[in-house]
């Protein structure tokens, strides 16, 4: 029975919300854009010199301020150039294209987790956690990719959903040729959904790279998957507040040197990694439905583990493991999924330092800053929600046998 009393409130909130997003999007827009510059940089160095990828490694370290994703978005940004548009007109089209996919990417949300009872609730709740996410404000400071990451792995589960194996694999394609971590995410759908999806992202990323070998030619893709991929991927681990990585805070206890807070950190994943394929093990068939929602957000969480650097824009894609958990408190979850749930959505509401936006320090410096430097812990947070939730379908399954 839907709880009119706990609606109204929320739907004020929701309009309080609203407010606030679109004065920070106005804001981000009027103060200026942190990354997508440099994007636009390299690709006009291309165009002008015919290399987009400087060759000197030593520029490439973590948070450099360089181009070093896959040739995939300079190949968007070249037809934008070819077809005479400025630096000024390609900012202004990706801004817009951003708010469109995040709008899209709630859509879908709504669509495909919407619980059997409690819509009204549900959708919300979802937009009021949604509108005042901080990491999709810091990832539209930057003009980064997390966006349409979250929005294509969205589009994923749907196809998946709906047992088109081959086209989800070429849906996967797109946020791994962006960037190369949502990779981490393909062998679950491989394992739920079969060798289709492998072959149906292999067929998607094989037209990427063919495409950025004639926009860009075979020696620049050659460099960058064979010399640049392999460097970054073996990166160390900066322990600075901006990196949301758990290494950060092992780092913090007097006795732990930055070697073995790391090791820690990886000790966490692999076991939290552990538990979960052994879960998923004993569950080896395919569930479409919510079984399947948690197990790719536990997936999502599990990513950001394992990041060495996660920055702060990553988190956007935490949204997928907040929308789950939302759907199970409006079905009845347990009061330690909400007060979980609850926690982990408090502290992705804060501006991190490098991304604060003017004029919305409402909380003294000191507290803030503070309650940014425990999002890191976030995804941990997250991980206990989900198998709370998980646990809690499994017992009401044996009631039911």
């Amino acid at each position: 029975m839907e709880n009119s009393r706990l609606l109204q409130p929320i739907c004020l909130l929701v309009v309080v919300a609203g407010v606030l997003f679109v004065y920070v999007v106005v804001n981000i827009y009027q103060t200026g854009f942190a990354d997508f510059p440099i994007f636009i940089k390299a690709t006009q160095h291309f165009v002008a010199t015919g290399e987009l990828y400087p060759k000197d490694l030593s520029l490439y370290g973590p948070a450099a301020a360089i181009y070093k994703y896959p040739p995939t978005l300079s190949l968007l940004i070249l037809c934008l150039l070819k077809l005479g548009f400025g630096k000024k007109i390609i900012l202004l089209f990706f801004f817009a294209v951003q708010l469109i996919v995040y709008v899209g990417s709630l859509w879908l949300a709504i669509k495909l987790l919407k619980p059997e009872k409690s819509h009204a609730l549900f959708i919300t709740l979802l937009l009021l956690v949604s509108l005042l996410h901080a990491p999709f404000f810091e990832t539209l400071h930057g003009l980064q990719l997390e966006t349409f990451i979250l929005f294509f792995v969205l589009l994923a589960l749907q196809s998946f959903q709906q047992q088109k194996m081959l086209a989800t694999g070429l849906i996967l394609a797109v946020p791994v040729m962006l960037k190369i971590y949502p990779l981490f995410l393909l062998p679950w759908f491989i394992y739920r959904g079969g060798k289709n999806i492998l072959f149906g992202f292999l067929i998607g990323s094989g037209v990427v790279v063919a495409l950025s070998m004639v926009a860009f030619g075979i020696e620049e893709n050659t460099w960058f998957y064979s010399v640049l991929l392999p460097e970054m991927l073996s990166e160390k681990a900066l322990l600075i507040n901006e990196n949301m990585n758990l290494a950060r805070y092992f780092r913090e206890i007097p006795w732990v040197n930055a070697a073995t807070a790391l090791l820690c950190s990886k000790l966490v994943f692999v076991g939290f990694l552990a538990y979960f394929v052994f879960t998923m093990a004993k569950n080896n068939y395919l569930k479409i439905g919510s079984d399947i929602e948690i197990e790719l957000s536990l997936m999502v969480v599990l990513l950001m583990l394992a990041i060495t650097n996660s920055w702060s824009n990553y988190q956007l894609l935490l949204l997928l493991p907040l929308w789950v958990a939302i759907k199970s408190c409006t079905n009845g979850s347990a009061n330690k999924v909400i007060i979980t749930l609850l926690c982990a959505t408090v502290l992705l509401l804060f501006f991190s330092e490098n991304y604060r936006i003017h004029n919305l320090l409402w909380l003294p410096e000191s507290l803030h800053n503070g309650l940014v430097n425990l999002r890191g812990i976030v995804p941990v947070m997250l991980i206990v929600c989900l198998l709370l939730i998980k646990v809690q379908i499994n017992q009401g399954a044996k009631k039911l046998t």
